[in-house]
């Protein structure tokens, strides 16, 4: 069961929060509760508030909160407020001021991980093999001084 909230019109440009939301992707309820808790960034008391709310909505549903993960997590671009200042020789030039939505996904069910398969074998590159043949081919080009 999946349970989502929206927080609309967060007075923070969305370029500046997505590196945040990075950090609690795919992460248990409690751990991204304290990982905002004890953050210094800007937006994280809004996300620990987003947290809570979407962890208050899903006691509504009934879901167990010990099993709730953070299963997607977005700022999305919102309104711009578009301001004048003004400059030399008459001009004017726009400040555009951005807002962001914040919309989280909780779930009950853990994340399937990404394993790798072990039939796929490691490529590796010989390093001596690529510079050595070229250096052979180099060698072996007739110079633009010599005639034949």
């Amino acid at each position: 069961m999946e349970v989502t909230v929206k927080h609309n019109f967060l007075k923070r440009s969305p370029h500046k929060v997505r590196p945040t939301l990075y950090i609690i992707r795919n992460k248990k309820v409690d751990d991204a509760l304290n990982i905002m808790k004890f953050s210094d960034k800007g937006v994280s008391k809004e996300l620990f508030n987003l947290i809570k709310a979407g962890i208050s909505a899903a006691k509504e549903k009934e879901l167990e909160i010990e099993n709730l993960y953070v299963k997607a997590i977005a700022a999305n671009e919102g309104a711009k407020l578009k301001r004048y200042i003004f400059k030399a020789r008459g001009r004017t030039a726009r400040i555009t001021k951005r807002m962001c939505h914040l919309v989280l996904t909780l779930s009950d069910q853990p994340l399937a991980s990404k394993k790798k398969d072990a039939k796929t074998p490691k490529v590796k590159k010989d390093i001596a093999k690529g510079p050595a043949t070229v250096a052979k081919a180099v060698a072996k080009s007739p110079k633009k001084d010599e005639k034949e």
